[in-house]
C-alpha cells in the first residue's frame, strides 16, 4: 500500500527554507495554501521558524510520527537524512534532489546505495530528481510537490515520468475545469515503480481516468507478467481507464 505517499497523516520537509524560491519553501507553501489536513514539520538546523511553523534541526526532534518526508538537500547529505528518517520510522520519502542516475556512473552508484540504505530501515523512496506527489481528496489535500498549478478535486489521476509533461497535463485539466485526483512525477524511479503506482491508482475509488506520460520502461515485463498480484486482475476495468499522454515516447494506450 502506498497510503503513506498519497494519504500521509504528517509530512516533514527536509531542506525547508525561508528562501521563497527554494523547493523546500514552495512545498511548505503548497501544503499550507491547499489546506493539508495533517501537521507539517519544516526541518533545517539553521532556522527557528519557516512560514510561521516551528522548525526542527532533525526529524529525530519531531515529537509526532511522520508518514512522509520531502527531501531537497544536497545529494551528499541525502544518506545521512535517510538514516535519520529510518531511525524515526518514516516509511516513505520523496527525493527531489538531483545528482543521481541522470549524471552517470557515479550517480548510479549513489542511487543504488541510497535505496539499499532506505530498505534496511523498511523505507520506500520516490524519485530521486522528482517533483513529488499530490492527492486532492478533500479529506487529505496533500500538495507534496513544488509546482504551481492549483489543486482542484477531480477524478482524473496522472502519473508522469517527466515533470514538465506532467505539469502540462495538470494545467490543461485545470484550464478546462476538470481538476485532478492523484498526481505524481517519479523522476529516476529508483525504488517505487510506475506499475506499483498504477496499481494503486487503479484501486483508488476516486479515480475514474488515469493519464500516463512515460519516456522509458524500467521493467517492461511488469506490464505483461506483473510481480505484484492484481496489477491487471484485481480491478480489470482500470485497464480501460489508462491512456498514454501525447508527446511522450510511448503514444499507444496503456491497456494490455
Amino acid at each position: 500500500m502506498l497510503d503513506g505517499l498519497f494519504r500521509p497523516r504528517a509530512i516533514a520537509i527536509i531542506g525547508a527554507s525561508n528562501n521563497p524560491f527554494s523547493i523546500g519553501h514552495i512545498v511548505i507553501r503548497n501544503l499550507l495554501e491547499h489546506g493539508f489536513k495533517g501537521p507539517v514539520f519544516p526541518i533545517n538546523p539553521k532556522e527557528r521558524h519557516i512560514a510561521s511553523l516551528k522548525c526542527y534541526r532533525s526529524v529525530l526532534e519531531v515529537p509526532d510520527e511522520i508518514d512522509l518526508v520531502n527531501i531537497s538537500v544536497n545529494y551528499k547529505l541525502v544518506p545521512g537524512v535517510i538514516e535519520e528518517c529510518g531511525k524515526k520510522g518514516v516509511k516513505f520519502g520523496i527525493v527531489h534532489t538531483a545528482g543521481f542516475k541522470e549524471v552517470g556512473e557515479e550517480g548510479i552508484a549513489r542511487e543504488r546505495a541510497m535505496v539499499e540504505l532506505a530498505h534496511r530501515h523498511g523505507m520506500r523512496l520516490f524519485g530521486p530528481n522528482s517533483q513529488g506527489a499530490q492527492n486532492s481528496d478533500p479529506e487529505i489535500s496533500a500538495y507534496a510537490n513544488f509546482t504551481f498549478v492549483p489543486m482542484k478535486p477531480g477524478n482524473v489521476s496522472i502519473i508522469a515520468q517527466g515533470g514538465g509533461m506532467g505539469e502540462l497535463l495538470k494545467l490543461h485539466l485545470h484550464k478546462v475545469g476538470l481538476g485532478h485526483r492523484l498526481y505524481c512525477s517519479y523522476g529516476n524511479e529508483c525504488d517505487l515503480t510506475m506499475p506499483e503506482i498504477l496499481e494503486y491508482y487503479g484501486q483508488d475509488p476516486g479515480t475514474r481516468v488515469i493519464m500516463m506520460q512515460t519516456e522509458s520502461f524500467k521493467d517492461p515485463a511488469a506490464w505483461r507478467c506483473p510481480r505484484t498480484p492484481g496489477l491487471w486482475s484485481t480491478r480489470p476495468r482500470w485497464r480501460r481507464r489508462c491512456t498514454a499522454a501525447p508527446g511522450s515516447s510511448s503514444s499507444t494506450t496503456a491497456t494490455r
